[in-house]
């Protein structure tokens, strides 16, 4: 059964990407990407709790335990995923689509999106009839704090800090109301950038606009950069 696009298993809220079919996801996912911990994160989609819980329960259901980092970016569960010791990851996420899909991406042990081989096999897994660990050997969620902030510290540490503070930048950013909401603001106060940032709070109803960064929903970007002579004006998606 064919499940995965061009990135990850998407489909609309509560009808195709069901409590269901997330829970037998992440059944699949732990038989493939086991013996873990998998580390999970998630977008600010209104469906992304649901979708979150039903794939955390499947994983533990299977004697996983779950690594759940809350509300950060794709980027920082990858950095999570290659620099602590757990088997894999899975981020919740419709990217730059409307507000009533989400989606399921996977992650590889090495941080890197899963192969094309492991999503066949996660496709498999899906039709096997997998069995349960018994009740003594179910998983355990532990809830990690500040994933958003290491991962934020790790670019700080590889960039020219100093160069960038004495530059005297000054940017405009659209976070969409994504998952960067809290991340890329931290980034550029710790870099010492003067920023004007637009769509700064978590919704995932996407008021601002919707969050796949094209042109037509960057005119507020555009105009802000022009207003106060930035020097440059950066759009994120929802994750």
């Amino acid at each position: 059964m064919k499940m995965f696009g061009t990135n990850g298993i998407r489909g609309e809220s509560n009808q195709y990407l069901n409590c269901e079919l997330s829970l037998k996801v992440g059944k699949a996912i732990a038989k493939v990407l086991g013996p873990g911990p998998i580390a999970i994160a998630m977008d600010t989609r209104i469906s992304s709790d649901m979708v979150r819980s039903a794939v955390s329960a499947g994983l533990m259901s299977m004697g996983v335990d779950v690594h759940n980092l809350g509300m950060v970016p794709t980027p920082a569960l990858q950095y999570y995923v290659k620099t602590h010791d757990v088997t894999g990851g899975v981020m919740i996420t419709a990217s730059h689509n409307p507000p009533e899909f989400n989606g399921i991406k996977c992650v590889s042990a090495d941080g890197t999106e899963c192969s094309h081989e492991e999503e066949t096999a996660i496709e498999d897994a899906y039709e096997e009839d997998l069995k349960v660990v018994s009740w003594d050997k179910i998983g355990k969620e532990n809830v990690i704090e500040g994933a958003g902030e290491a991962y934020i510290d790790a670019i700080v540490s590889k960039v020219d800090a100093d160069l960038i503070r004495r530059s005297n930048i000054k940017v405009v950013l659209d976070c969409a109301n994504g998952a960067s909401v809290h991340t890329s603001p931290l980034l550029l106060e710790r870099l010492g950038v003067q920023a004007i940032v637009l769509n700064g709070e978590a919704d995932g109803m996407f008021p601002g606009h919707y969050s796949e960064p094209v042109e037509e929903n960057l005119s507020e970007l555009k105009e802000e950069v022009v207003r106060i002579g930035a020097d440059l004006g950066f759009a994120h998606d929802g994750d």
